[in-house]
């Protein structure tokens, strides 16, 4: 049967082949150059199977390890030989071990990602205009329409068009025109802060968790103040102050709060808003306004005055 050992010092370590018919019992007995000797414990090792990484350490006083014999007890009757000697290959230590690994890498990380895009975007959103203009609207039109004009418009008009129409159309158009406009134009811009020259309208371009990025607002959002999300007609509650004019951390707000504009404490999903445009407001009540929420509340003392059109009542 094959064995080997290797020696380090007053550790060994067997690897043996057990050659024979049979399982048996095997156990090995290292001897010392000074007379010390120490028997190792049995191991079982069965028909021409390998034992490996068979370790023991010899106690104290052992100066030098120089034989390993192996050896089955009781050696059956059919068996040749129940000792087998080793070739034992000694280690000496290195005096000065590998270092361990550093917990740091050799080099230096590059620089974490910041949530702020390194340089501003070269265009203006196309929500905002781009000057304030020129003159402020008024309620009327500049020219009063005629009931029905006296003139057929030609099929191409020239290149310096009259005033009035040279021909008159064959009818009057429907619906007729009217003196006053559709839609009451607003006096001005509305603008919310004193640092601010033009309305608002921002675009949000990227989010990480409840952080949106945005185009900057001409201040930096402050806690307790409020976002509106213009696509989908949603506020959100600002939860820090901004250190950048380009980044707002949000929370929701949740319906039932909205008398008050209460924080939710649950952070809002920010990639919801990537592509949205949006206001930042810093009252409550203006968000109300804006977003023509009426939240008025009647007592059941209050008499509210109504009609009822009734087409038929049958009481039989």
């Amino acid at each position: 049967c094959s064995a080997n050992a290797f020696v380090v010092g007053q550790q060994s370590n067997v690897s043996f082949t057990n050659c024979g018919q049979a399982s048996a019992d095997f156990q090995y007995t290292i001897a010392c150059a000074n007379g010390q000797t120490d028997t190792t414990t049995s191991e079982t090792v069965t028909e021409s199977a390998q034992k490996l990484n068979w370790y023991s350490t010899i106690p104290d006083p052992c100066d030098a390890i120089t034989s390993i014999n192996i050896t089955t007890t009781p050696c059956p009757a059919f068996w040749s030989s129940c000792i087998w000697s080793t070739t034992i290959t000694t280690i000496q230590p290195t005096t000065a071990p590998t270092p361990s690994p550093t917990t740091a890498p050799s080099d230096s990380p590059t620089a974490a990602p910041t949530c702020t895009p390194t340089s501003a975007p070269t265009t203006s959103p196309t929500g905002t205009p781009t000057s304030a203009p020129s003159a402020t609207p008024t309620m009327t039109p500049t020219f009063t329409p005629t009931t029905a004009p006296t003139g057929t418009p030609t099929s191409a008009p020239s290149a310096t068009p009259t005033m009035t129409p040279t021909f008159t159309p064959t009818g009057a158009p429907s619906p007729s025109p009217t003196m006053t406009p559709t839609y009451a134009p607003t006096a001005t811009p509305v603008s919310f802060f004193d640092s601010c020259t033009v309305y608002q309208v921002v675009p949000v371009r990227g989010a990480a968790d409840n952080v949106i990025i945005h185009q900057d607002f001409c201040v930096p959002p402050r806690k307790g103040h409020y976002i509106i999300d213009l696509n989908a007609n949603k506020p959100y509650y600002v939860v820090e102050d901004a250190v950048s004019t380009s980044n707002t951390t949000i929370n929701t707000i949740n319906i039932s709060d909205y008398a008050t504009g209460r924080n939710s404490e649950a952070p809002a999903s920010g990639s919801a808003l990537i592509g949205h445009s949006i206001i930042y407001i810093e009252d409550w009540f203006d968000v109300l306004g804006y977003l023509e929420m009426d939240l008025s509340t009647y007592s059941t003392t209050q008499s509210i005055p109504t009609s009822i059109k009734i087409d038929a009542l049958n009481i039989s």
